[in-house]
């Protein structure tokens, strides 16, 4: 029997209060022996710790044991979870098995003390821990006296300035007044830039690997060859602060080309891929609308892309200027063309914003397989693009045209002038939204790279000579 086990067994004759004391002095001497170095809170007087971490590196588990450990270290007050939304701190940081706070306190719950209506937990002890959501400006927190709160996935906190900066700070007064921040460190959001710039704060980094141990390390690998040298792969798995981008964002050189030769004219004199080659699985026609309403005249991106397995491929693609009943032709158009030529799935993708859900409402009476898509579940349109970027960075973006010979960029007198426009914009186009362009065709095309990457194609259907030709 190992001493932990005796312990235990001693612990379990005494009063409930002793027990509960000796438990969660136990409780974090197990967890100091089983976390890694950087789990561990940082020695010093410090007020904010920012723990920076990939995927799955056991940032959740982190928070919820250092939050466990003020408590059961001071005396009886309030605390708080916010996550980017009340469903996020309900399922994610409260219930989640193993990670969740729930897990973590064990019996220093009292009985029946979740609520999960409220958002609630009520201790033993008579410490109260509050859950809110960043969504709404975490207003809960508001006129609470915190000892002590744990922040999570700050990267993803809409109403951050709101949440951080005048409900959670001004509420975290009482001792250790201490607070542990966690997530992966969003590429130009603003909290995330706020705590890596400010001297006061201490920060810790975690990668997806270091917590193999604790995931399928098939799936890990797998991430790994993908994206393991990407940007998108520094952040989500190494858990990399990108403070800035030196050159261009969507970089010229990560562009694929596929041989004009491939191409036929079509009707309007628009390019076709040609003589059977390829068989799609997907046909995408994604559009970006404006913000303005109907009455308006603004740009308006419409891209068609090909898809087979993970590469794909522009197939058409048109930005000017558009009245609303121009766009909706413009858009019909498009759908119906691509439908034809392509027997296999297909979306037209528009965004649900401005005038976008008036327009796919009134395509869908006409063309079949027309989907509104919610863009702000990802982020700022920086955020998308750097979603979006896997995809390009990887090699599996493929334009119409030919590449230079240093590898630079769109060769222009071989490559229709849709390429070389879509290129010039992405490569002028800058997370932090500093550009001074138009960015509707990045949107149209990372509105499209991000529907993808959570559908799974089947295997590419391809005629013999085009096995041949590979």
């Amino acid at each position: 029997m190992t001493s932990i086990e005796e312990r235990v067994q001693e612990i379990a004759e005494w009063p409930l209060e002793q027990k509960l004391a000796a438990f969660t002095t136990l409780q974090t001497e197990v967890w100091q022996q089983q976390a890694r170095a950087e789990q561990l809170p940082p020695p010093g007087d410090w007020h904010i710790w920012y723990l920076m971490g990939g995927r799955g590196g056991g940032k959740s588990r982190t928070g919820a044991e250092t939050i466990s450990a003020w408590e059961g270290q001071n005396p009886p007050g309030e605390y708080a979870i916010i996550a980017p939304t009340f469903a996020d701190g309900r399922d994610t940081c409260v219930e989640a098995p193993g990670a969740g706070i729930l897990a973590v306190l064990g019996p220093r719950v009292a009985a029946g003390g979740w609520n999960r209506s409220l958002g609630e937990i009520h201790l033993r002890s008579g410490s109260k821990i509050y859950v809110d959501g960043a969504d709404d400006g975490a207003l809960r927190i508001q006129g609470k006296n915190l000892r002590g709160a744990w922040c999570d996935e700050v990267g993803l906190w809409k109403l951050w300035d709101k949440a951080w900066n005048e409900s959670l700070i001004f509420a975290v007064r009482h001792s250790p007044a201490r607070i542990v921040a966690t997530g992966t460190p969003k590429m130009g959001h603003g909290l995330v830039r706020q705590l890596v710039e400010d001297p006061q704060v201490v920060i810790s980094r975690m990668k997806t690997s270091d917590n193999v141990g604790n995931l399928h390390p098939h799936a890990v690998a797998e991430l790994y060859s993908r994206y393991g040298s990407t940007r998108l792969g520094k952040q989500e798995l190494e858990g990399e602060w990108i403070a800035a981008i030196e050159g261009d964002a969507l970089k010229r050189s990560w562009w694929r080309y596929y041989s004009p030769s491939l191409l036929k004219a079509g009707r309007n004199g628009r390019p076709e891929l040609g003589n059977g080659e390829i068989k799609f699985q997907w046909v995408i026609v994604s559009a970006d609308t404006p913000m303005k309403d109907k009455q308006a005249s603004d740009n308006v991106a419409i891209q068609v892309w090909g898809v087979d397995k993970a590469n794909r491929y522009l197939l058409d693609a048109e930005n000017r200027q558009m009245s609303y009943d121009q766009a909706k032709r413009a858009v019909k158009e498009k759908c119906k063309w691509a439908r034809r030529n392509w027997l296999c799935q297909f979306r037209c993708l528009i965004e649900n914003a401005g005038y976008g859900p008036d327009l796919a409402l009134e395509l869908k009476r006409e063309v079949p397989g027309v989907e509104t898509v919610k863009a702000n579940v990802i982020g700022n349109k920086g955020q998308r693009a750097l979603a979006a970027s896997g995809d390009l960075e990887t090699g599996n973006c493929f334009l119409p045209g030919r590449q230079l010979a240093d590898g630079s960029g769109p060769d222009a007198t071989s490559s229709p002038a849709l390429t070389v426009a879509l290129v010039d914009e992405c490569a002028m186009f800058q997370i932090d939204g500093s550009h001074d362009c138009h960015d509707d065709q990045v949107d149209a095309w990372s509105q499209c790279m991000n529907w993808l990457r959570s559908r799974q194609t089947s295997p590419a259907r391809t005629w013999s000579a085009f096995k041949q030709k590979r």
